[in-house]
C-alpha cells in the first residue's frame, strides 16, 4: 500500500479541481481533514491580481494536538499563481507520509 494521494505525480504544479475543491484555504481547516492527519494549508493569502505569482509561499500541516503543539509543525515552500478563474501551485513533496495538501472553496 501507498500513502501518497493516487493523483500525487511528486514536486511540480498542481490546480485544485473536483467537486469539493478549487483552492488551497489560507488557515487550517483543522486536523483529519482531506484524507489525512496533518491538513495542508497555505500560510498568508492568495495573489489577487491575474498573472501574478507569490514566489514564496509556505505551505503548513496540521498535527496539533498529536503530540505536536502548532497548526504549522510541518511545512514545505512553495509557489501560488493567480490564473484569472483559478490558482495553480508549485508544491514539494511533504515532509513526511500522512501529511496532504487540502483544498477547499470555503476561504
Amino acid at each position: 500500500l501507498s500513502d501518497t494521494s493516487p493523483d500525487w505525480l511528486g514536486a511540480g504544479w498542481y490546480r485544485m479541481m473536483g467537486p469539493a475543491s478549487s483552492r488551497i484555504p489560507e488557515a487550517t481547516p483543522g486536523r483529519h481533514h482531506c484524507g489525512t492527519a496533518a491538513t495542508g494549508w497555505m500560510k498568508g493569502s492568495h495573489p489577487a491580481l491575474a498573472g501574478e505569482t507569490f514566489e514564496e509561499v509556505t505551505f503548513c500541516f496540521d498535527d496539533k494536538g498529536f503530540g505536536h503543539y502548532t497548526d504549522c509543525e510541518w511545512s514545505t515552500q512553495g509557489k501560488v499563481t493567480h490564473c484569472g478563474d483559478y490558482y495553480v501551485y508549485y508544491l514539494e513533496n511533504t515532509p513526511t507520509c500522512y501529511l496532504r495538501y487540502c483544498a477547499t472553496d470555503h476561504f
